[in-house]
């Protein structure tokens, strides 16, 4: 009896630890916010490798900021946003990136930079998207209506 007590006793330690391991650096985790626009309920949702803190709607200037945390330099986020809410022709990704060491913080206050997503697709209810962005603490993402950066165009033949 003793035996048994025991071993159920151990793996009660054990099993935890053990599942605390992370499986790999694209582990998803899903965020879900709400947004109002006109009265009308929408849903951002998706999911990511870091942790989406919360997110802010503007519905003037019809853009979307996620506060995120990451623990990883290698950052990766596909998500679903409804066309009601921003319209996905000409939706602009810019992420500012905070200083996490006093070395970082005395070069700059911040860093903000456009980010190109790697798949965009609208359909006529929702936007999908997948973006990639580098670099370890915490962060904000902003999507917006307004484009400000030149769009590349490809020579024709």
């Amino acid at each position: 009896m003793k035996i048994i007590f025991a071993l159920v006793l151990l793996s009660l330690i054990a099993i935890p630890t053990v599942s605390a391991i992370p499986i790999a650096d694209k582990t998803g985790l899903k965020f879900s916010f709400p947004a109002t626009i006109d009265g009308d309920y929408f849903v951002v949702e998706g999911t990511t490798n870091f942790d989406v803190k919360h997110m802010d709607y503007d519905a003037e200037k019809r853009e979307i900021t996620f506060k995120i945390q990451s623990s990883l330099d290698y950052n990766l986020v596909e998500m679903i946003i409804p066309n009601n809410l921003l319209k996905g022709d000409n939706l602009t990704f810019m992420i500012t990136s905070i200083p996490t060491s006093i070395t970082q913080a005395a070069e700059s206050s911040s860093i903000t930079s456009p980010v190109i997503p790697k798949i965009i697709h609208s359909d006529p209810k929702n936007t999908f998207v997948t973006l990639e962005f580098n670099g370890i603490g915490t962060h904000y993402l902003t999507v917006s209506e307004s484009v400000s950066y030149t769009h590349l165009t490809l020579p024709t033949n």
